[in-house]
């Protein structure tokens, strides 16, 4: 009886073992999934953030380059407006 009783508690342990050793193949390779998203996402947001400075580079390049016709616009609109007043 007591033979029996050893071999089914080994028995238990060895697949308990087993279950257990699975479970740390999953959580490694789960780990590794989640380094890898991470590191996924740390270029992508290092992407961005250049995007981010490029637009700023591009939007000063813009804002340079319509600041003299905007100047012009503002004064042709003051120019119709006090012709219109003239006129009345």
């Amino acid at each position: 009886m007591y033979i029996l009783l050893t071999e089914a508690m080994l028995m238990k342990s060895s697949t308990a073992k087993s279950e257990l050793e699975a479970d740390i193949r999953k959580s490694r390779s789960e780990t590794v999934s989640v380094q890898d998203a991470l590191l996924q996402m740390k270029i992508i947001s290092d992407g961005l953030s250049q995007d981010k400075i490029d637009l700023g580079r591009i939007i000063k390049q813009v804002h340079h380059f319509l600041s003299p016709f905007t100047v012009v616009y503002l004064h042709y609109i003051c120019f119709i407006k006090d012709s219109f007043t003239l006129k009345r």
